[in-house]
């Protein structure tokens, strides 16, 4: 579950940075349509326009968000499971067992 939510947490992140990002060049292609703007990857800087730079930042975009859905549906099957198992631990253990996470 930690695990998880670690990767919502990340997805999350970065689908803002993404945004930030998408409003720069939007911003840029006020000023001028065809300007070149370095766009990094890691440690790679490329040249691009800023038609070409908010294609490729939608398309991460869509990618980021639908991996975000999966892990959200993840997170509640695991949550579900772990709800049952609970109730069934309890009923066996009562108050002898502690479940809660802190």
């Amino acid at each position: 579950m930690t695990d998880i939510d670690a990767s919502i947490a990340s997805r999350k992140k970065t689908v803002t940075d993404i945004d930030d990002a998408n409003e720069i060049v939007e911003n840029l292609q006020i000023v001028e349509e065809d300007a070149p703007v370095y766009f990094r990857i890691g440690e790679c800087f490329m040249l691009q326009t800023c038609d070409d730079i908010g294609d490729m930042i939608e398309t991460e975009k869509k990618k980021l968000e639908s991996e975000l859905s999966k892990y959200e549906v993840e997170k509640k099957s695991t949550e579900s499971e772990m709800n049952k198992l609970k109730v069934s631990l309890y009923a066996k253990f009562g108050d002898q067992i502690h479940l809660e996470r802190e």
